[in-house]
This record gives structure tokens, sequence and C-alpha cells, in this order.
């Protein structure tokens, strides 16, 4: 049962980290089904239709799963498939993506990037935002930490800006959805990677300007619309009901995830950090 769970877990407080979901879980979407292959798209003139389609497979495995490691060689295949398709299929482009794709793979992806703003929104959860002084070593720190596990990196950033290590526990618990979904662009990452890298390596560079300006100005009106709709559930959240705190922190105990996660996830991480005050500043 939930009594594991403090009386900390109030209703404004699950409300802030369902926003910080809400945007999250936004961005990654947005990381996946827009901006990756849209790029593709727009750089190389291959339909954006079948771009995605012959990605599907790997994208819901890697969601299903949350992990970019097991589709590796079926983003190779599938990159293979699509330049194939293009007439760009030579021993040249082969070699190119099966180069890109593991060196895409020992980089940061954009989704894992986003990790880093879980800090500021745990500074803002417990009533201390960062400062403007704060975010050039915060993003300088977080995109070199990012190279290895996130469960690495955001207590050493948590300590970086001087925030609680309590806070942790409530990354874990947004893991069990983030994961998913940043598994899922990290696939398009790599892929749009590994097809773009092949046409420019190979030679392709007559870019049709048109395409890409269409692509830049779907690319503007997303992100205003994106910004406009998590502004309108940050308004919305402010009334969570009891319930869906309890059914969303039980899902989080008992799911798969918490199972092989790691660090596991036990009892102790549904024991939020309590919701206190402070100023900028007062955090020595």
């Amino acid at each position: 049962n939930l009594t594991l769970v403090r009386a900390d877990a109030r209703r404004e407080e699950f409300g802030g980290l369902q926003a910080y979901l809400r945007v999250t879980v936004g961005l990654h979407v947005l990381l996946t089904v827009w901006i990756p292959p849209g790029l593709t798209s727009a750089l190389t003139g291959i339909p954006y239709r079948r771009i995605i389609t012959l990605i599907w497979d790997p994208l819901i495995t890697a969601f299903a799963t949350a992990n970019l490691f097991i589709v590796l060689p079926l983003i190779q295949e599938r990159s293979k498939q699509l330049l194939a398709e293009q007439q760009r299929g030579d021993q040249e482009s082969a070699e190119a993506v099966d180069v890109l794709v593991p060196t895409s793979f020992a980089f940061p992806s954009g989704a894992k990037l986003l990790s880093i703003s879980f800090i500021p929104f745990a500074a803002w959860f417990i009533g201390a935002p960062l400062a403007a002084s704060q975010f050039p070593s915060l993003a300088a720190a977080g995109i070199l930490s990012n190279f290895g596990s996130l469960y690495v990196a955001i207590p050493f950033l948590l300590d970086l800006v001087r925030l609680p290590a309590d806070l942790f526990n409530l990354f874990v618990i947004s893991g069990v959805v983030t994961a998913r979904f940043g598994s899922a662009a990290a696939v398009m990452s790599t892929y749009a990677f590994a097809v773009l890298g092949a046409f420019l390596m190979t030679g392709r560079r007559n870019i049709d300007k048109r395409r890409v300006l269409t692509f830049a100005c779907v690319t503007v009106v997303s992100a205003g619309v994106f910004v406009l709709g998590s502004r309108l559930l940050l308004v919305a959240n402010e009334n969570v009901p009891d319930a869906t705190v309890v059914l969303v922190l039980e899902a989080a105990f008992r799911s798969r995830f918490a199972r092989i996660a790691d660090p596991p996830l036990d009892s102790s991480v549904l024991k939020l950090p309590p919701r206190i005050r402070l100023h900028p500043g007062t955090i020595a």
C-alpha cells in the first residue's frame, strides 16, 4: 500500500511533477516525430512518411524496452535500406552507416540532454529557482556528465547547484515515464544522424531551399504551439485529485522499469522531499 508515502506528497507537489512530465514528454515527442525526420527530409529530399515508416518498428521496440542499445543493428539495417531506395545503397554509404550509428551511440543524444532540464525544475519545485549566473556552468557540466550514466550525472548536477540530494528520488520516479520516450527520441536522432551523415559523406549536397524553409516554418509554429500548450497545462495542474497521486506513485513502484532500474526503484524512492520554501542564495 501507499502508507510509505509521507504527507509531503501533497496535491500541489504532485501537480508540479505532473507538469514537468507533460512538458518533458512533449519535448521528446517533438524530437521524435518532427525535428530529426523533418530535417532529414528537408536536406535529402526523402519523403517524410517513408522516413517514419522504415524506423517505426525499432522506435516501438525502444519505447517498450526503454533501451536504445538493443535496436542499433535495426537502425543500421533500416538506414541502409532507406539509402538503397534513394539509389545511394553503394558500399561507401553502407560503410558510412556502419561508422555513424555506433559513433552516435557514444555521444549523448538530444533526448538525453533534455534530462538537464530536471535541475531547474527541481530548484523551482522546492521554491529556490536557479539564478541566471548558474545556467552556463550547469549547461557545460550537464553536457559533459551526460556522456556517462544519468544516475551519476543527476546527483552530481544537484550538488553542483547546491540542491538537496533527496530530489534525486523525483528524477527516478519521473524516469519511469521519460526513459521510454527518451529512448524513442534517441532512436530517431541516431537514425537521422546516420542517414544525413551518409548523404553528406557520399557527396549528395543539392539541397532544396524551399523544403528547408518549409521545415523551419513548421518547426517555429510547432514550438509556438508547444509553448502555449505547456502554459495551459501548468495552469490546469493547480488541482490534482488525491486518487491521481495514489495511482501514479503506485504504478511507479510496481512497474517493470522499477524492477530493472539502475539503481533499483524501491519504496524509499516514494518518500518525496519536503516542499520547503527557500530563496536564491540562501542555500549554503
